[in-house]
């Protein structure tokens, strides 16, 4: 209070082995802290500047650094799970964010192999389904076909053997024999071609294409179907142009012999069934009316 400069005075007593004490007094005047912190006062403005200029640079090498590879990777691992793999991690460092990055793009990679794989699998799956959908389709139609094409031979069969039965002429029994062993072999054919359903089922079916007198095959189909239209008092009619065509002679022969007999059976009795032919721009049309 005297000199009205501060100090700071330190005061400790200390013992040796033997006992005694003795006292350390120590004293210090704190006038050059006073002037070195009124000197320094001026500079606190630049020194915050300063301060705020390191904390922006440190902000910019933190965001740069750390921030950034952070949202880089958040955003690919977003797109990644709203499956998207065409975005790559480009972090390049060798600590836990590299290691980080790496196993995120090997993910990725790994992820977006498996999703066209299975994608390419799903495909395949989807056509056998259809395949196979497909070939049951063709099962059942053809067996359906084949239950209705016996039909025609039985039903011709069945009549010639009733007219045998009945006593016929004896003149007419080898016709009519010739008849039901001619139809016997077409049922054959067609158990034959039950036979060949896993053919039909791997669409390996190959037709025999030949030139075929269309006009013969109808001739031979009308004389088979005379008996049963006799029964119902029906006349078969045939008129128009027939030519020769290019086909499977057995096929057509089905398709024919089923379309007269369905004409027959369906038909009123005291009527007429018509067999037209027609020839335009070089294809041969047939049209069967009951």
């Amino acid at each position: 209070p005297y000199s009205n400069v501060m100090e700071a005075s330190f005061y400790k007593i200390i013992r040796n082995n033997s006992g005694k004490a003795y006292e350390f007094f120590v004293t210090t005047s704190l006038q050059p802290i006073k002037e070195v912190a009124e000197i320094i006062t001026p500079y606190y403005v630049i020194f915050y500047f300063i301060a705020a200029a390191i904390s922006l640079i440190i902000s910019f090498v933190y965001s740069k650094n750390i921030s950034r590879p952070i949202i880089e990777i958040t955003e690919t691992a977003d797109k990644m799970a709203h499956m998207d793999f065409s975005q790559k991690l480009t972090v390049k460092t060798e600590d836990e964010l590299g290691a980080l990055t790496n196993s995120i793009n090997t993910l990725s990679t790994n992820l977006n192999n498996s999703l066209t794989d299975l994608k390419i699998a799903n495909r395949q799956l989807i056509c056998d389904i259809e395949k196979e959908k497909k070939q049951d389709q063709i099962r059942k139609e053809f067996v359906a076909n084949i239950s209705h094409e016996l039909k025609t031979p039985l039903g011709i069969i069945k009549g010639y053997s009733e007219g045998i039965k009945d006593g016929i002429k004896k003149n007419k029994q080898d016709y009519y024999i010739n008849v039901i062993l001619e139809e016997v072999e077409h049922m054959n054919n067609l158990v034959m071609d039950m036979l060949k359903l896993s053919k039909i089922e791997q669409e390996k079916v190959k037709l025999t294409i030949n030139e075929v007198d269309i006009e013969h095959e109808i001739d031979n189909k009308i004389n088979l179907m005379q008996l049963n239209a006799e029964i119902k008092n029906m006349k078969i009619i045939k008129e128009g142009i027939f030519k020769k065509v290019i086909c499977d002679k057995n096929k057509i022969e089905t398709v024919i012999s089923n379309l007269i007999n369905n004409a027959v059976k369906y038909g009123k009795e005291n009527t007429n069934v018509l067999i037209k032919g027609k020839v335009n721009n070089n294809k041969q049309y047939i049209y069967i009316e009951n």
